[in-house]
C-alpha cells in the first residue's frame, strides 16, 4: 500500500493493517526455498506468491532471496517483502536480496503493494526491486507504489529499485508512477539505480526526509519532469560521491535546514548549484574530499552556509566577476565587482592560506592558496602588515592593487 499514513510525513502507522493473516502466511511452493535449523525459510530460490515478512510465519529474521528467486503477491495490496515490524519486536531483519520483488498490483480492494517495505533491519539490494501497478479506472487510474519505502533502518542498493506504473484509465488520465524510493527515516547508500515509476503525470525517483542518501556513483531519475530527489518537510541530508548521476532536479525543501554534503576519496565536480540542486541551506566539504562546485552566484550569496572549504575545493561563481575578496568576521567573505558587493557564508582562511578569485571566462572562480601573499592587485579595504597574518614580508602592491582601509 502506498499511503502508509495520513500526515505528510508518515510518522504515523495503524500496527494491524500490515500483520500477515494466516491465508498470507502459507507455506510457499514446493521447490521454492530451504528451512534453517529452526525450521524457518532462510533462503527462497523459486517463486513466492504472498507476501513475504522476514522473523514472522514461516521466514527466518534472516533471510537470502537468490537470484532465481522472485517474491510477487498475487492478491490486490500485498507488499513483496516487510522487514522489522517493530511494533512486533523484530527490528534486527536482515535481508540480502539478489533476485526480485515485485508489489502487489492494485484491484477493486486494495491500493498497490510497494516492493519491499523497511520498518526497521537491514536491506542488501543487488536485484530488482518494484512497486505494485497501480489499478485502472474509468477515470484517473491509481498511482503506482513506491519500489522501496524506508521508515527506518538501513539499506543499501546495487541493483535497481523502481516505482510501480500508474494504472490505466479508460475516460481520464493515467495515474502516476510511484515513488522509486521513499525514505523517511534511517540511512540508504546507492550505487544502482533508482527510478520513478512510469505513469500519465510527472513522477519522483527518491523522495527524501528525516534521513541521509548517499549516492556513491549511482543514477537517480525522475519521470516525465519529475524530481530525482524531492525532500520533504523534516531536515535530510544528500551525501554525493563522484560519480553521482541524476535526472530531474534534486530539490530540498528550502525552510527544513537540508543538507548538501560532498565527499569520497575521489575529485568531484558538481554543476548546477541554484538551478538542478535547489534549497539547500547547508553546501559541505567532506574532510578529505576534492571537490569543484559551479552555479548561479545568487545560489552561494542567497544565505547558504559553505562549510569545511579548504584549498582541495573550488567553487565558480556564474554571472558575476569578482575583482576583490575581503573577509569580514561575523559576516563572511565579501566579493565585490567595483559595483556590486556580495558575500559568502564561509569560514575564514585557515592561517597561512588566503582566498584567491581569478576571472573564469567573466565569472569567479574562488579558491584557497597555500603560503602568504606577496603581490597585491586588487582594491583591499582592510590594512596590510608586511611579514604578518596572509602577508609575506617583501610584498607588491601592483598599478591596479590598493589598501584602502575604512576610517
Amino acid at each position: 500500500m502506498t499511503d502508509r499514513s495520513g500526515s505528510p510525513d508518515g510518522a504515523d502507522f495503524a500496527p494491524g493493517l500490515y500483520a500477515l493473516t494466516g491465508a498470507d502466511e502459507l507455506a510457499p511452493h514446493h521447490g521454492a526455498a530451504t528451512s534453517s535449523p529452526s525450521g524457518q525459510i532462510s533462503t527462497i530460490t523459486g517463486t513466492i506468491t504472498n507476501s513475504v515478512t522476514a522473523g514472522a510465519g514461516n521466514y527466518a529474521p534472516y533471510l537470502t532471496i537468490t537470484d532465481t528467486g522472485t517474491v510477487t503477491p498475487s492478491t490486490g495490496g500485498g507488499d513483496a517483502l516487510i522487514l522489522g515490524q517493530a511494533y512486533q519486536g523484530f527490528n534486527g531483519d536482515q535481508v540480502f536480496n539478489h533476485g526480485t520483488l515485485i508489489g502487489g498490483a492494485a484491484s477493486s480492494t486494495y491500493a498497490a503493494g510497494d516492493g519491499a517495505f523497511l520498518f526497521d533491519g537491514t536491506l542488501a539490494n543487488s536485484g530488482t526491486i518494484t512497486g505494485g501497478q497501480g489499478g485502472a479506472g474509468y477515470g484517473p487510474g491509481g498511482q503506482g507504489a513506491a519500489g522501496l519505502y524506508q521508515q527506518q533502518g538501513s539499506a543499501s542498493n546495487s541493483g535497481t529499485i523502481a516505482g510501480g506504473a500508474g494504472g490505466s484509465s479508460t475516460y481520464g488520465q493515467r495515474g502516476a508512477g510511484g515513488d522509486g524510493l521513499k525514505l523517511r527515516n534511517g540511512v540508504l547508500t546507492n550505487t544502482g539505480t533508482i527510478l520513478a515509476g512510469a505513469g500519465g503525470i510527472a513522477s519522483v525517483g527518491v523522495y527524501l526526509t528525516n534521513a541521509t542518501l548517499l549516492d556513491q556513483g549511482g543514477l537517480i531519475a525522475g519521470y516525465d519532469g519529475g524530481d530525482a530527489v524531492k525532500f520533504g518537510f523534516s531536515p535530510a541530508t544528500l551525501e554525493l560521491y563522484a560519480g553521482a548521476h541524476f535526472m530531474g532536479q534534486v530539490a530540498a525543501y528550502g525552510f527544513a535546514s537540508d543538507t548538501l554534503d560532498l565527499a569520497g576519496p575521489t575529485a568531484g565536480t558538481l554543476s548546477g548549484l541554484g538551478t538542478e540542486y535547489t534549497g539547500f541551506s547547508t553546501l559541505d566539504f567532506a574532510t578529505g574530499s576534492h571537490w569543484t562546485v559551479s552555479g548561479t552566484y545568487t545560489a552561494f550569496s542567497s544565505g547558504i552556509a559553505i562549510d569545511n572549504f579548504t584549498a582541495s575545493d573550488t567553487l565558480v561563481l556564474q554571472g558575476f566577476l569578482a575583482t576583490s575578496a575581503t573577509y569580514v568576521a561575523g559576516q563572511g567573505l565579501e566579493l565585490g565587482n567595483g559595483t556590486t558587493t556580495i558575500t559568502l557564508d564561509i569560514g575564514a582562511a585557515p592561517p597561512g592560506d588566503h582566498f584567491t578569485q581569478t576571472d573564469n571566462n567573466g565569472n569567479t572562480t574562488l579558491s584557497l592558496t597555500a603560503g602568504q601573499v606577496s603581490v597585491i592587485a586588487t582594491d583591499l579595504t582592510h590594512p596590510v602588515i608586511a611579514g604578518a597574518g596572509n602577508y609575506a614580508p617583501s610584498l607588491t602592491i601592483t598599478s591596479t592593487g590598493a589598501i584602502t582601509p575604512p576610517e
